[in-house]
């Protein structure tokens, strides 16, 4: 149980400001203008949430599997080169399977309410050695940065569970990266802003954990209910989140002139 409170807390701390950013990054590619565009913003980024939401009760295994392949994609843009990009967000999935299969056997059956998860996990364990070869074909075109983060990554997955290997990816490089990355495109004034957006924004996502908690703490296996808030939840944070990043990805907009993480 310390396990699965340490992971929120790192997420809560360092992964819900990632998100946080998203109005003042569609604010300054004009996506809206007015408060009025910021409504329908905000209602649209939450039914994408809800959705998510009601669409994973329904259809978890199917809802999981499509997860787990856009988060793929979306984490594929830590790296510069997509070539580089894929096998390693792969990787990043196959090696907590290899070293801690019945742990994340466990996470995945709660996730997917009681269903076999072997199909998904099976079907991880083969993308992985494929990653393996595609990154070792491609070895004389390694850069320092992938190097760090295989390296790094390969720590993490050795010495942490599955729960605390997520997080710390997900906050030490995936999130931390892109704050970092955005902030350097904002000037000191929307920083102040962005800064504001993400204590409000992370502050009422919170809010919300904690009375999904309250609300289904009496009905359920408290260990499952965090997996279940931490995982959901954080897709139905974060699949608007992936949907945005890309859109302003494609119209090559001045917030983000080289990638998106």
């Amino acid at each position: 149980m310390y396990w699965e409170y340490t992971a929120i807390a790192l997420i809560v701390l360092g992964g819900l400001p990632h998100g946080a950013l998203d109005p003042v990054l569609a604010k300054n590619a004009r996506l809206y203008t007015n408060k009025y565009g910021f409504v329908i913003f905000i209602c649209a980024y939450s039914c994408i949430g809800i959705l998510t939401t009601l669409f994973w009760l329904k259809l978890p295994f199917i809802a999981l599997s499509l997860f787990i392949l856009i988060s793929v994609y979306h984490f594929s843009r830590d790296q510069i080169s997509l070539t580089h990009g894929i096998p390693y967000a792969t990787l990043i999935l196959a090696l907590t399977v290899w070293f801690w299969p019945t742990e994340v056997e466990q996470i995945f059956r709660v996730l997917i309410f009681g269903e076999d998860p072997n199909y998904v996990i099976t079907v991880i364990h083969l993308a992985g050695y494929i990653a393996v070869l595609s990154l070792l074909l491609g070895i004389k075109n390694w850069n320092s940065q992938i190097l760090f983060d295989l390296l790094i990554l390969l720590c993490f997955a050795v010495f942490f569970p599955p729960l605390i290997y997520f997080s710390l990816y997900f906050v030490f490089i995936h999130s931390a990266r892109h704050i970092k990355h955005e902030f350097t495109l904002l000037d000191k004034g929307t920083q102040y802003v962005a800064v504001k957006n993400m204590v409000t924004y992370s502050g009422f996502t919170i809010l919300l954990a904690v009375l999904a908690y309250g609300w289904f703490s009496s009905n359920e296996d408290l260990t499952d209910l965090h997996i279940k808030i931490l995982f959901i939840g954080l897709a139905a944070i974060t699949v608007p989140h992936m949907l945005l990043i890309e859109l302003l990805r494609m119209l090559r907009v001045k917030v983000t002139p080289a990638k998106f993480n």
